[in-house]
């Protein structure tokens, strides 16, 4: 239908063909509350799972190894633990009290080392074992690394 203003100018034109498309699709209104119900679901999945991992990765408290792992008189022996991620591997169990092995190549550092450990946990007891592993082609380079600590539980080794 063609509706004109007092000076005779078009003002809309309606179709039958949009009449029968806006009829359609708001009769069947439950198409359109199950879609919109649909993306809601999706949206909420995907928040909560965004809060789970936020939880996972920067909330959630380390597991107690001590607990888990080690008995009353237990040690970790971690090589590298002069600096880098072995003296951070120390920091840890220092914190959650294990008794610790310090093996790396440079005794100064192991014994800067121990100090801060014991800063960390006055509890604990830390042992110092000089190896260099880029040595570790020469004939009895293990045995003579691990007799140094073959009598003690030793319940993780890093």
């Amino acid at each position: 239908t063609i509706t004109l203003n007092p000076i005779g100018r078009r003002i809309s034109t309606k179709s039958a063909m949009n009449d029968n498309v806006f009829k359609i699709f708001f009769q069947n209104l439950d198409w359109f509350y199950v879609c919109a119900f649909l993306g809601l679901l999706w949206v909420i999945w995907w928040i909560l799972g965004f809060f789970a991992a936020f939880y996972h990765y920067l909330l959630k408290p380390s597991p107690n190894l001590k607990k888990a792992y080690a008995g009353t008189d237990s040690w970790v022996a971690v090589t590298g633990a002069s600096d880098g991620i072995g003296k951070g591997f120390c920091e840890e169990f220092a914190m959650q009290g294990f008794n610790i092995i310090l093996i790396a190549r440079n005794e100064e550092k192991l014994t800067k080392v121990a100090v801060e450990l014991k800063k960390i946990n006055p509890e604990i007891q830390t042992k110092i074992i000089l190896a260099d592993f880029a040595k570790n082609q020469s004939d009895g380079f293990y045995q003579s690394v691990v007799s140094q600590f073959e009598q003690e539980d030793i319940c993780l080794f890093v």
